[in-house]
């Protein structure tokens, strides 16, 4: 019985780091996400500012590929 006991003390001991660690996860994702709804809301400007010089200069600029972007 009392092997049961500390067995039972240990798991209960190891449930709440577990939700600790969980805790501490569920912190940083909406960090995270936060972080990311903050850059989605820069491109989003950037475009805007891309958009409109097209328009001003009356053409599209070039699409840079992976292979230009390496060679910079």
């Amino acid at each position: 019985m009392k092997v049961r006991k500390a067995q039972y003390k240990d798991l209960k001991e190891q449930i709440r780091e577990l939700e600790k660690q969980c805790d501490e996860l569920e912190q940083i994702l909406r960090q995270k996400e936060e972080e990311l709804e903050t850059l989605e809301d820069i491109l989003r400007d950037k475009n805007m500012i891309i958009e409109g010089l097209e328009k001003t200069l009356g053409e599209k600029a070039p699409v840079l590929t992976d292979a230009d972007r390496s060679k910079r």
